[in-house]
C-alpha cells in the first residue's frame, strides 16, 4: 500500500531502472492506474536515474494525446519515487508480434499511422520533444488491436536549436539511428523517423534490425508487400538523416496514400487540430509535488547510495556534499535574505551553521557574498557555471571549496572593491547551462566568468560563448579540443595525455602487457581518453586486447567482467572520472575474483574516494599534475591554509578552481572589465599558480605528473616512470 491510496496488485514489467506495477486506487474503487517506481541500488548510477525520471513526469504533466498515457500523480515514498499513469491494457508490440508473428501491412501501417501521429504531437510543442526510443517494447496494442499507444518517456528530451549535441547518448541497438552514437550530432525529428521505421520493419518480418546501418531493407523479407510501403519503411531507415523524410508530417502523407490504396474503405486518422498540439500548462499540484520530492529525494536518496557497502571513512575526511543537500533549506533563506539585501541577517542567520561546518563551500560563499555586500562598496561580480545537482553534482560541488578559498585571499586584499561569486547550477543538464550562459552573457556587468567545471559541459556550451564573445575559464577542461574549439573559450587544465602516458607507463613497468580499456558509450572524453590510452600503452609494448563499452544502464558490469576474465588481461584503463562510478566497477570486479590492476582518470586526493573505500579498493590508480604535500612555497602555503579552513586536503580539482578564480579576476582588472580585452589577455597570458606554469589558451602541458595508489581510504603518492 502505498500513500494510504495505491494498492499493489502485481508486477506488469521489470527494467534496468525501474518497475511497473498493476495498482488499485482505493479512493476511486474500481479504477486501476500503472505505477512506476525508480528502482536502483547502485550508487554511481542513481543519480542519472533520478533526473531521467523526474524528467519522465516533468514531460508528462504537460502532454495529452490519445496515443499517450496520461499522468495522474507523482509522490516520493521513502528513498523512492512513483509516477501513477493511465494503465493501457494490451501487449506490447514486442511480445505480440514474438507470440503471433508478423502483423498483416494494413495493421502495420495503421499502428505506424497513430505513432507517426504522437510523435508529430510531440514535435510540434512549443518546446519540441524528441521521444528517442521508440521500439517494440515501448508500443501497447490496445482496444482488440484497434489501437496503439506509445508509453516511457525515460530517453525523450526537449530539442534545442541551438545545440550541437545530445546531453546523453543513450537508445537500443537496431532501433537508434547512427546519429544517436555518433556524439557529434544532435537527434531531430528525422531521429524518430527513423525509430518508428525500425519499428515497422520488425511488426512486418519478425526480425529486429541489424545495428550495421543501410543493411535493412524489408523487401529482402516480405515480398508481398506494396511498393510504397517498402519504400516508406527503407526511406525511414535510411542511415543519413537528410536522405529521410524531413518530418513526421511528410511521413503521415506517405502513409496515408498507401493506406488508402490497401484499405480503401478504412477511416484514414485524421491530424487533429493544430490548436492540441500547444503546451499546456502542469497542473499547480504536480509542479509544487515534483519541486519536494527533488528536494527530498537529493537529500534522502544521497544519504543511502553514499553509505551503501562502505566501511566509515578516516576521520579526516569530511562529506562536504552530504552537508551541502542536507541544509538546502537553510541556506535558500539566507539566499532569500541575500535576495532582499538584508545582507547583515544573512550573516546572522548562517553564521553559527557555517562555524560548525566550514567545510560546506556554498554556504562559505553565500557569507561572504553578503560580507562583500555589507561593507556598502561597490563590488565586482564573478558568475560561476557548475553542476550542483543530478549525475554531475558531487564532481561540480569539488570546485567550490577552492573558489571560496580564492575569494577570501581577494577580499582580504581588495577591500575597496571585493568579489562576490555567483554560483548557477545547471542540475547536470547541458540544456539548463546554455539557457544560464545566455544570461549571464546579456548582463553589462558580467564581464567574464567560471566553469563549466568539466569538458563534455565545456564543449557543450563554446559555440554560443564564442557568439555571445563572453569569455568562460574551465577549471577541469582537459580535453585536447578544447584549446581548439573557440577564441572566448579557457581552460586552466593542460591535456590530460600526461596523465595518461604515466598510467600507461607505470603499467608496463610492472610487466603488465595485456590490457582492457573500458569506453563511457555516451561519452566524448571517455573515449579520447581510452584512445590515448592505447596509444601510449602499445607505443612503450603493451597490447590492448580488449575494448569494450559501458554505459548508466549497466549496473552490475556483468558483461564487461565476463570480457574482461575471457580475454586474460593483466591490466585496465577505465576511461572515466566519476569516483563513485569507478569504485562500483572495481568491487564487482574483485567480487568476480579478478585482482587485475584497475587504472583511472578519478583524480585523486579528493574526499569522495576516500570516503567510498572499502578493502576492494585498495591499489586503484591515479594520475595528476598536483600534489597537496609538494614542498614549493606556493603549494605548501595553499594546502596549509585550505586545510585550516576546511579541514581535509586540497586536490586536483580544488586547486585548479583556486587558479581559475585567480586567472579570471586579474585578467578582469587589467581589462578594465572589456570582455574583447579579457579574451586577448587570457590567450596569450601564462599565469604561475598553484597548480603550476599554465597558459589558459594553449593546453601546452607544462606541468609534471604524478602517480597515486589508493591504500587504506587514503592517497600515496608513487615514483613517476622514467
Amino acid at each position: 500500500m502505498l500513500q494510504q491510496r495505491y494498492k499493489i496488485l502485481s508486477v506488469l514489467g521489470r527494467g534496468g531502472m525501474g518497475v511497473v506495477y498493476l495498482c488499485e486506487d482505493l479512493r476511486l474503487p474500481g479504477k486501476r492506474w500503472a505505477l512506476k517506481e525508480m528502482l536502483c541500488s547502485d550508487p554511481a548510477l542513481a543519480a542519472q536515474a533520478r533526473e531521467s525520471f523526474e524528467q519522465e513526469a516533468a514531460m508528462l504533466s504537460t502532454l495529452r494525446h490519445r496515443q499517450l498515457p496520461e499522468l495522474i500523480d507523482y509522490f516520493v515514498d521513502g528513498d523512492r519515487q512513483y509516477l501513477v499513469m493511465e494503465y493501457v491494457e494490451g501487449p506490447e508490440l514486442l511480445h505480440l508480434v514474438q507470440k503471433d508473428g508478423p502483423v498483416s501491412e494494413a495493421d502495420a501501417l495503421r499502428w505506424g499511422l497513430e505513432i507517426a501521429l504522437v510523435l508529430d504531437y510531440l514535435h510540434g510543442q512549443e518546446r519540441p520533444i524528441i521521444y528517442r526510443d521508440l521500439k517494440p517494447m515501448n508500443v501497447i496494442v490496445c482496444d482488440g488491436g484497434r489501437h496503439v499507444k506509445l508509453v516511457d518517456f525515460g530517453l525523450a528530451r526537449y530539442y534545442r536549436p541551438d545545440k550541437r549535441r545530445d546531453t546523453h547518448a543513450s537508445g537500443s541497438a537496431g532501433y537508434a539511428p547512427p546519429e544517436l552514437w555518433e556524439d557529434l550530432h544532435q537527434t531531430d525529428a528525422r531521429s524518430d523517423v527513423y525509430s518508428l521505421g525500425a519499428t515497422l520493419y520488425f511488426a512486418l518480418t519478425g526480425k529486429h534490425p541489424s545495428p550495421n546501418y543501410g543493411t535493412n531493407h524489408i523487401d529482402q523479407h516480405r515480398r508481398d508487400l506494396s511498393s510504397a510501403t517498402v519504400a516508406i519503411v527503407n526511406r525511414c531507415l535510411e542511415p543519413e538523416p537528410r536522405d529521410r523524410y524531413a518530418n513526421t508530417g511528410d511521413l503521415i502523407a506517405a502513409m496515408r496514400s498507401a493506406l488508402e490504396v490497401i484499405e480503401p474503405r478504412a477511416t484514414v486518422l485524421r491530424r487533429r487540430d493544430r490548436r492540441e498540439r500547444r503546451r499546456r500548462q502542469a497542473p499547480i499540484w504536480l509542479a509544487g509535488m515534483l519541486a519536494l520530492a527533488t528536494v527530498a529525494v537529493l537529500s534522502g536518496l544521497f544519504l543511502l547510495m553514499a553509505r551503501m557497502g562502505q566501511e566509515k571513512p578516516p576521520p579526516e575526511i569530511h562529506d562536504a556534499y552530504e552537508r551541502f543537500l542536507t541544509t538546502s533549506a537553510l541556506r535558500e533563506a539566507g539566499q532569500a535574505l541575500y535576495d532582499q539585501g538584508q545582507y547583515d541577517k544573512v550573516l546572522q542567520t548562517l553564521g553559527s551553521e557555517a562555524t560548525n561546518h566550514p567545510e560546506e563551500a556554498a554556504l562559505g560563499i553565500l557569507l561572504e557574498n553578503a560580507r562583500a555586500h555589507s561593507q556598502g562598496r561597490k563590488v565586482l561580480r564573478l558568475p560561476v557555471l557548475t553542476s550542483l545537482t543530478g549525475s554531475a553534482g558531487r564532481d561540480g560541488y569539488q570546485i567550490l571549496h577552492g573558489l571560496l578559498l580564492a575569494q577570501r585571499h581577494y577580499n582580504a586584499a581588495h577591500p575597496d572593491r571585493p568579489a562576490v561569486l555567483e554560483v548557477l547550477d545547471d542540475g547536470s543538464l547541458v540544456d539548463r547551462g546554455l539557457e544560464q550562459a545566455q544570461q549571464i552573457s546579456q548582463q553589462s556587468e558580467y564581464s567574464a566568468g567560471i566553469g563549466p567545471f568539466d569538458s563534455q559541459r565545456t564543449m557543450a556550451l563554446a559555440p554560443f560563448l564564442n557568439v555571445a564573445n563572453f569569455p568562460m575559464v574551465s577549471p577541469l577542461a582537459s580535453d585536447p579540443r578544447v584549446a581548439s574549439i573557440g577564441p572566448y573559450v579557457f581552460t586552466v587544465a593542460d591535456t590530460h595525455k600526461k596523465r595518461i602516458e604515466a598510467l600507461a607507463a607505470r603499467s608496463v613497468q610492472l610487466g603488465l602487457k595485456r590490457a582492457a580499456v573500458m569506453v563511457d558509450e555516451e561519452s566524448r572524453l571517455s573515449a579520447s581518453l581510452a584512445q590515448e590510452f592505447q596509444q601510449q600503452f602499445e607505443a612503450q609494448g603493451g597490447k590492448v586486447v580488449l575494448s569494450i563499452t559501458f554505459n548508466l544502464a549497466d549496473p552490475d558490469f556483468s558483461r564487461q567482467i565476463r570480457a574482461i576474465k575471457t580475454s586474460q588481461t593483466d591490466c585496465i584503463f577505465l576511461a572515466d572520472y566519476r569516483a563513485t562510478l569507478v569504485a562500483a566497477f572495481t568491487r564487482k570486479l574483485r567480487q568476480a575474483g579478478l585482482r587485475t590492476l584497475v587504472a583511472c582518470h578519478v583524480a585523486p586526493y579528493n574526499s569522495t574516494l576516500a570516503e567510498l573505500w572499502t578493502p576492494e579498493l585498495d591499489g586503484l590508480l591515479m594520475s595528476t599534475p598536483f600534489d597537496p604535500d609538494s614542498p614549493t612555497p606556493e603549494v605548501s602555503r595553499f594546502s596549509s591554509e585550505f586545510q585550516k579552513l576546511f579541514n581535509f586536503k586540497p586536490g586536483h580539482r580544488e586547486a585548479a578552481a583556486y587558479d581559475a578564480f585567480n586567472v579570471t579576476i586579474q585578467a578582469v582588472e587589467r581589462s578594465e572589465g572589456d570582455r574583447a580585452r579579457i579574451r586577448a589577455d587570457l590567450a596569450t597570458l601564462t599565469f604561475q599558480g598553484v597548480t603550476g606554469s599554465f597558459s589558459p589558451g594553449h593546453q601546452n602541458g607544462q606541468r609534471p605528473v604524478f602517480l597515486v595508489e589508493l591504500r587504506q581510504g587514503a592517497y600515496l603518492r608513487l615514483p613517476s616512470p622514467e
